[in-house]
């Protein structure tokens, strides 16, 4: 998926960021107290993905995807461990 694949080129952590955000009921409130930010910043972070990956976040079937490709992901990374 292009965001992990951005996250490993810019050193960040969308997909922990997204993760929480689902994990949350895409609540930003919520979503910006389990991970410290400000709810603005949980809010822009969302927007900013959405331009950049042309995707919309809101999307049931991109959640179910994202989720899905994310488990993968866990388990390729135990796999070769």
């Amino acid at each position: 998926m292009r965001l992990m694949k951005h996250d490993l080129s810019h050193q960040t952590d969308y997909r922990t960021f997204l993760l929480a955000w689902l994990k949350n009921d895409c609540n930003a409130t919520d979503t910006a107290s389990e991970l410290g930010i400000h709810r603005n910043t949980v809010r822009n972070n969302l927007q900013w993905m959405e331009k950049q990956f042309g995707v919309d976040l809101k999307d049931v079937r991109f959640k179910n995807q994202f989720v899905v490709s994310n488990h993968v992901q866990q388990y390729l990374d135990l796999k070769n461990e």
